[in-house]
């Protein structure tokens, strides 16, 4: 994650943009070191929760160590068992709680719980997502698989049909077409979840997708991930989606428990 430059560029720029002059809880401190950023950017103060005790006590030092301590104030704890009075209420909850799938760090639940924290006319920063997907129209795997001379046929043609992630899905000199559905802000989900009806005639004839999403504030955004192979130094990947109807020109995305993405 520290070693992934574009998204910690992505938030050093929303950080900047929106937490001059603010009082700023961040939800999974991790490092510190966007709560750091915060301080650097103007925040007036900075409240940060981590469960981990080891990214705490290492989060904690890096504070003391930039000479922050009366700055940033951090418990060592699930920003749910917070009491409300221990924070006063704040302007930014700034969350970094994404992973390859956007909803599997809990961040709906994390962040409808923290409205219990904010002012009014308090945002969540980065302020939305927008899921993004390309169709896997390829069945071969990128190559076919043998050893010693014996050609494992059976088992390429196995693998091309149960593993979409492995086929050669790039046409030289012809990229894949992305599409993107609505966006989406925090504020929606945390009121209202996620559904959404995918209509596509370019899905007929599609047996898989693969997916990830874009992260945005205001008029910044990231890619999470980039489709194809899985990008060094990138600390998501894209996930694949089975289409089990061949002929249908929809898909539903919808969440499990709002800790999983399902794609039907």
């Amino acid at each position: 994650m520290l070693i992934d430059h574009e998204r910690n560029q992505f938030y050093e720029k929303i950080i900047r943009d929106n937490c001059k002059e603010k009082i700023v809880l961040e939800i999974g401190a991790g490092s510190g070191l966007m709560s750091v950023l915060a301080i650097r950017h103007g925040a007036k103060h900075v409240y940060c929760c981590e469960a981990n005790s080891l990214l705490a006590a290492a989060a904690e030092q890096l504070i003391i160590r930039m000479g922050l301590k009366d700055q940033i104030t951090i418990f060592k704890s699930f920003s749910t068992d917070i009491p409300t009075e221990a924070i006063p209420k704040v302007d930014i909850v700034l969350h970094e709680l994404f992973a390859s799938d956007p909803f599997a760090e809990d961040v709906i639940h994390s962040l409808r719980d923290a409205k219990r924290f904010m002012k009014p006319d308090a945002i969540f920063v980065p302020e939305g997502i927008q899921i993004t997907y390309q169709s896997v129209r390829a069945r071969g795997l990128r190559q076919d698989l043998k050893y010693a001379g014996i050609e494992l046929t059976e088992m390429t043609q196995l693998l091309g049909k149960v593993h979409p992630a492995l086929r050669n899905n790039q046409n030289p000199g012809v990229p894949n077409k992305t599409y993107f559905l609505p966006k989406v802000t925090m504020e929606s989900l945390v009121k209202n979840s996620y559904d959404y009806l995918e209509k596509n005639p370019e899905l007929v004839g599609v047996d898989a997708i693969e997916l990830t999403y874009l992260i945005y504030d205001q008029d910044t955004q990231m890619q999470a991930a980039p489709f194809g192979l899985l990008s060094e130094n990138r600390h998501w990947s894209t996930l694949f989606f089975y289409k089990t109807n061949l002929q249908t020109d929809q898909m539903q995305f919808s969440l499990d428990n709002e800790l999983k993405l399902v794609v039907n």
